[in-house]
């Protein structure tokens, strides 16, 4: 190759690679990337062989949202507590963290029609915040998650044509309409088989609790925990404003359950959380005396260590208090059998579980938990 042909070879290659770069800088490529996605994932569903069924229906158990009432929306909270609250608590509140829907079917598939938001975070992906999981008799079998325009359309095959328990997790981060559910037009829908305690485990805590940063709804602790003890859940995980709220104490002392369970050391300071924690579990006491109440301490992060020192110090010793006072049934777990610095490849970004994080924290918490509950 002569000379001038390698220097005009070069010159070609340099504005080629120029133009690359201004087109990545621009977002072109990402805009390409994502209309090439949600092509494939939002292609024309097919239900010509399918019949919708409502979620409201009889036959279907929505868990997980214990004051959804039929054709309401699918939020945590009730219109009730709206005025009394804080604003975000409600904003957050519509995002329903640990809301299932779950029934019975012999279709081969279903498929889901459905509104929910586009955003991502930097630790949250498409699936976990906004999508949707299906679990066929507690075995995970798929998920659906929107395209650009906040569109779910999923269409899933389930095996052989047989009874069995459909469970569909809901979104951790975002609000979701269900527009239409479909199963095979000759096929059966029943309800579900009962849980093997129906009296739900409220989990109380920060955005942890609420599933961040699982990979998929379905791999939270609490939805992990329930999965393999068969007691069903509610969690009130609310993200950066677990923050002992009264009023929040007040509608969880209304709630049929089993246990509460008090993960919230995340959020306030050191000393919102000691002056917080006796009022939060006081408002709970004034409506359910004998309920048990399992307080969770600070599991292990490399940052904050002298704030992390503290608020497992206050938990204990709220705990030690209670006990000493007549209270027997209060207990408290150290968050760093949860998660301790061995198993710190658990975090996603220093501070939230990864999913491998929710796997470890359920491990110790549903030991605690059986315990409590066998007494």
């Amino acid at each position: 190759m002569s000379f001038a042909v390698r220097v005009v070879f070069i010159i070609s290659l340099t504005a080629n690679l120029f133009a690359l770069l201004m087109l990545c800088q621009n977002g072109v490529f990402s805009a390409i990337k994502r209309s090439v996605r949600n092509i494939i994932h939002t292609k024309t569903l097919q239900t010509d062989d399918l019949r919708s069924v409502s979620i409201y229906d009889d036959k279907f158990i929505i868990s997980g949202l214990p004051f959804v009432a039929r054709g309401e929306d699918l939020y945590r909270l009730p219109e009730s507590v709206r005025s009394r609250i804080r604003p975000i608590l409600w904003e957050l509140g519509k995002q329903p963290s640990g809301g299932r829907i779950r029934f019975k079917t012999d279709s081969n598939s279903i498929a889901i029609i459905a509104k929910s938001s586009s955003s991502v975070s930097y630790h949250m992906n498409s699936i976990m915040k906004s999508g949707l999981d299906i679990y066929v008799d507690d075995i995970y079998t798929g998920s659906a998650w929107p395209d650009i325009n906040g569109d779910i359309k999923k269409r899933f095959y389930l095996g052989d044509k047989k009874l069995k328990n459909i469970t569909i997790y809901l979104p951790l981060y975002s609000p979701i309409k269900i527009h239409k559910l479909y199963i095979e037009k000759h096929a059966t829908v029943a309800r579900p088989d009962d849980l093997k305690l129906i009296s739900p485990i409220i989990y109380y805590g920060s955005s942890i609790t609420q599933g961040a940063s699982a990979s998929n709804p379905g791999l939270s602790y609490p939805a992990i925990i329930s999965r393999r003890t068969g007691i069903d859940f509610i969690n009130f995980g609310f993200s950066a404003n677990g923050l002992g709220d009264i009023d929040i104490a007040k509608l969880i002392g209304t709630i049929d359950s089993s246990l509460i369970v008090l993960d919230y050391w995340a959020n306030p300071t050191s000393g919102q959380y000691k002056k917080s924690l006796p009022d939060f579990v006081g408002a709970i006491r004034k409506k359910k005396q004998n309920i048990p109440i399992l307080v969770i301490s600070p599991f292990y992060s490399a940052g904050l260590q002298k704030q992390r020192r503290e608020k497992r110090e206050i938990a204990f010793d709220f705990v030690a208090k209670r006990k000493r006072s007549g209270d027997s049934h209060i207990y408290v777990l150290d968050g760093e059998n949860m998660l301790s610095r061995e198993n710190s490849s658990g975090l996603v970004d220093g501070i939230h579980l990864n999913s491998l994080g929710f796997w470890f924290g359920a491990n110790a918490l549903e030991a605690k938990i059986l315990e409590i509950i066998d007494q």
